[in-house]
């Protein structure tokens, strides 16, 4: 358990350029407690890389934390993540979309 705990918060720190401690009360309980009902490091990278996908560059990129992502709403975050598709995914789509119909993007 504890090595997924600091692999958590050490790609946690990689993505949102933060310097939480491997050994941080907070964080530690929250991926803990998560990990003992069953989530694993695969969950906390997708939670982790959906909201700074959702996140990033808007006045809510100070809340990709541990107390906000492994809280409350983790699940939810989870679910979002396993079912839906970034914003770049999205824009994607209606590009190709928009390609196979003829549209001229030019």
């Amino acid at each position: 358990m504890n090595e997924v705990i600091i692999k958590t918060i050490e790609y946690l720190n990689l993505k949102t350029n933060s310097k939480i401690e491997g050994n941080d009360p907070k964080a530690v309980k929250l991926i803990g407690g998560l990990i003992t009902i069953g989530h694993n490091y695969d969950d906390f990278v997708s939670v982790i890389d959906k909201k700074m996908n959702d996140w990033k560059g808007t006045k809510y990129q100070e809340y990709v934390r541990p107390q906000t992502l492994f809280g409350n709403n983790f699940n939810r975050y989870l679910n979002e993540s396993r079912n839906s598709k970034s914003r770049f995914e999205r824009i994607s789509d209606s590009v190709e979309r928009a390609k196979s119909t003829y549209w001229r993007l030019d």
